[in-house]
């Protein structure tokens, strides 16, 4: 009767321990509730032209994403602002940051680090950086207040007095002359003036390259790196090129000339002709190794529905009364092209454009123009559905729990290079648009947008991955298993040492 018993005690009491290590494991990854996000820096006061180097942090229970934009007075710069920590993807582009993980973060944990440097003319003023639009999303989801950081730079300190008669030179002050005294092209003709920064130019179609002469007005002026007069290779329609200049103080001054070369139906031998120009091959060999794709891969709203192409670059779209603002982002490409249009916009009554500057590795530019039309506050009495939940959401050979209040799913691809999704809307009147369902990397989205009757949206993100990690539901089996058969051997050796 009592070995019954103590059978019927050793997987109860091992049943305990498994739910009280359990318990450890979750109390050790609770969090406080508050949100806040904050700045810091090496220093705050700073001697003009020094830098320091800074970091944002935030502290949130169970968020999954943060993005945010930031400003800055004209007396600092800002370089170099990255992720920091273990994000599973970054969207940084212009003074927009948008960040992702695959994990609920909790307590406190870093979000991005930059460099700030007080200008050379910024002497004795106090700067400010100041981050805004902040927005927390998953379990911890948050709109925060503006934060702020106030930089001090110091004035430049009074000579001391000198017992001696003699004056104290004056220090040469850097000249700001960043200009051409002249600029001309090898084909085709401008009227270049130094203070005119924009030329365009039409040469023939068998004008294959184009030599870029131009002089410096100031002695200790310079060419930005890669930007000096050169040989460019031409493509038939418009090409743009970028002479890019230094003042002695730092100050920058770029000239572009817009060259169309004409097409023709007898291309081949154009292109043959233009290389047999003997040398010019080795002086536009660095500029050919640079990428010209200015294309978007992805464009997404956070409001309203585009049928994206990355060959078209124009789109309307039309929102409700509601929208006040709209979230632009996208992915380029290139991971070498630049853009600038991405973040928050505000919007107006009536017509709204957007402008979407696409900047190649070799400066050529690309625009992307959203034309947003935010409708007028209806006077109708008739209510629009507003539903914009799915009632299920599957991806054909995957499993997983759908549930239509959370909006992050994780999955493994499998290899795929887009799957196979069924959406269902909770209402008839509500339309599904599914975007980025192609050619699928490690770490990609697929957005899957419920776009309700009165034109309110939610968005599903599908983020796949190559790989499933498993670890912390590993070390939580072992544990358990570890701790029962300890239990059991303990219970064993104490019994036997007592018979």
């Amino acid at each position: 009767m009592k070995n019954k018993k103590l059978k019927i005690a050793i997987p109860i009491f091992t049943l305990v321990i498994a739910i009280a290590v359990a318990w450890a494991i979750h109390s050790s990854f609770a969090v406080p509730t508050n949100n806040s996000i904050s700045i810091s820096c090496g220093t705050t006061t700073l001697n003009a032209g020094e830098g320091t180097d800074c970091t944002i942090k935030g502290s949130s229970n169970g968020l999954t994403g943060v993005n945010f934009n930031w400003s800055k007075t004209s007396g600092i710069s800002i370089s170099n602002m990255a992720k920091k920590g273990d994000w599973n993807t970054d969207m940084i582009q212009g003074n927009f940051v948008s960040l992702t993980s695959l994990y609920a973060k909790n307590s406190s944990f870093d979000i991005a680090s930059f460099r700030l440097t007080a200008g050379a003319s910024s002497a004795g003023t106090s700067q400010t950086f100041t981050l805004y639009n902040i927005e927390y999303t998953g379990d911890g989801e948050a709109a925060l207040s503006n934060k702020s950081l106030n930089i001090t730079v110091k004035a430049k300190p009074s000579p001391s007095p000198s017992p001696s008669p003699t004056k104290t030179p004056t220090p040469a002050v850097k000249s700001s002359n960043n200009y051409l005294s002249s600029l001309s092209l090898s084909q085709g003709k401008i009227a270049f003036s130094k203070t005119k920064t924009n030329y365009s130019v039409t040469v023939g179609a068998t004008v294959s390259s184009v030599k870029i002469n131009a002089k410096l007005e100031h002695g200790k002026a310079s060419y930005v790196a890669g930007y000096n007069p050169r040989t460019v290779n031409l493509k038939y329609g418009k090409n743009t090129v970028y002479i890019k200049t230094v003042a002695e103080n730092g100050a920058k001054r770029t000239y572009t000339i817009n060259i169309t070369r004409s097409k023709t139906s007898s291309g081949g031998s154009s292109t043959k002709k233009s290389s047999s120009k003997s040398g010019s091959s080795n002086k536009t060999s660095k500029t050919a190794s640079k990428s010209s794709d200015n294309k978007l891969k992805t464009l997404y709203l956070s409001d309203g529905v585009i049928k994206f192409k990355s060959n078209k670059y124009a789109y309307d779209v039309e929102v409700p009364y509601s929208v006040k603002k709209i979230t632009v982002k996208g992915e380029t490409s290139n991971d070498k092209a630049k853009v600038d249009g991405f973040g928050k916009h505000d919007l107006s009554v009536g017509a709204n454009t957007i402008k979407v500057v696409v900047t190649a590795e070799n400066g050529d530019e690309k625009t992307y123009t959203l034309r947003i039309t935010r409708k007028e506050q209806s006077k109708s009495k008739q209510e629009l559905d507003s539903n914009n939940y799915l009632k299920d959401l599957s991806i054909v050979g995957y499993e997983f729990d759908f549930d239509k209040n959370k909006e992050v799913y994780d999955i493994d691809r499998g290899g795929k290079e887009s799957l196979e999704i069924k959406a269902y809307t909770e209402s008839d009147t509500a339309k599904v648009t599914i975007q980025g369902n192609e050619r699928l990397t490690d770490k990609s989205e697929i957005q899957v947008i419920v776009t309700a009757e009165d034109g309110s949206n939610r968005t599903y993100t599908i983020v796949v991955h190559d790989s499933n990690d498993l670890m912390f539901t590993a070390i939580g089996i072992f544990l358990i298993g570890l701790l029962s058969i300890i239990v059991v051997v303990l219970y064993k050796s104490k019994k036997a040492n007592k018979e």
